[in-house]
């Protein structure tokens, strides 16, 4: 059952739409869960000891895979630079995924395209969409619990969300809090994938394709149709960002071959 705190907006979709979201939820990491957070870049503190894990239920902050992954207690950076060095780059992580199916968290095809994407994006909160939810895995998780009161899920992979209803409140605390955060989108849908495998040669892909479609901080805050932006003309607040991109449907197609709202930009 996904928790989120009772003050926060929730989202009133079908059954069928909810089983949906939790069996991809499973693709992505099955039987997994959740874990603590001081800051997006770590699992845990240097030196500190993790806390065992349990499969199965739901485990507290401080007990999850990722605390216990070395690649995570002692990043390095995609060029394999430790935090010593005076190049390290804190944006990206060098990965060893083979740590996690030590303990007993598979990598899914679906699962390595988020640890992919937070390998580029290691300073940022990935809200990573599934069917109609944004989630949270791993130190993500940890996050969302900490700063949105969130509930951990069942697992021992660190994992929370929330429905898409909730993105625009969701994100501005993050950002407002000092985090940046990407929306990860599913730009494929399940009939493009197909269609993409029939079409490729050699070893098939085995989930939609997902991009980093914006990332926000305080300075570079971007408004899409999920958005309330009533507070942009309502705000007296003298700080903010020099530059707004604002995503907004067109209820017109923009050619005679597309139909339904088509998703433009202003920016300002």
């Amino acid at each position: 059952m996904r928790n989120v705190s009772s003050s926060q907006p929730t989202n009133t979709t079908s059954s069928q739409k909810t089983s949906a979201v939790k069996s991809e939820a499973k693709e992505l990491f099955p039987k997994q869960e959740q874990k603590t957070p001081p800051t997006t870049k770590t699992s845990a503190s240097k030196g500190a000891k993790a806390l065992p894990y349990t499969l199965g239920v739901v485990n507290p902050a401080g007990s999850h895979v990722h605390n216990h992954l070395e690649f995570l207690r002692n990043p390095k950076d995609a060029e394999g630079r430790c935090r010593t060095h005076p190049n390290y780059d804190s944006r990206t992580l060098k990965l060893n995924l083979s740590e996690l199916e030590r303990h007993k968290a598979k990598v899914t095809p679906a699962s390595k395209q988020w640890w992919d994407l937070k390998a580029q994006y290691f300073d940022t909160v990935l809200l990573f969409k599934t069917g109609k939810f944004y989630e949270m895995f791993h130190m993500d998780a940890d996050v969302g619990v900490q700063v949105l009161g969130f509930n951990y899920m069942k697992g021992h992979v660190g994992h929370a969300g929330f429905p898409e209803i909730g993105y625009g409140s969701f994100c501005q605390k993050l950002v407002e809090r000092g985090y940046k955060v990407a929306r990860v989108e599913q730009t494929e849908t399940p009939d493009m994938l197909k269609e993409r495998k029939s079409k490729t040669k050699g070893k098939k892909p085995q989930v939609v394709n997902r991009e980093v479609c914006s990332v926000m901080s305080i300075g570079t805050r971007t408004f899409c149709y999920l958005d309330d932006t009533s507070r942009l003309k309502k705000s007296t607040e003298s700080h903010g960002p020099l530059l707004t991109i604002k995503e907004t449907l067109l209820s017109t197609p923009i050619s005679d071959e597309e139909d339904g709202d088509q998703p433009i930009c202003e920016y300002g």
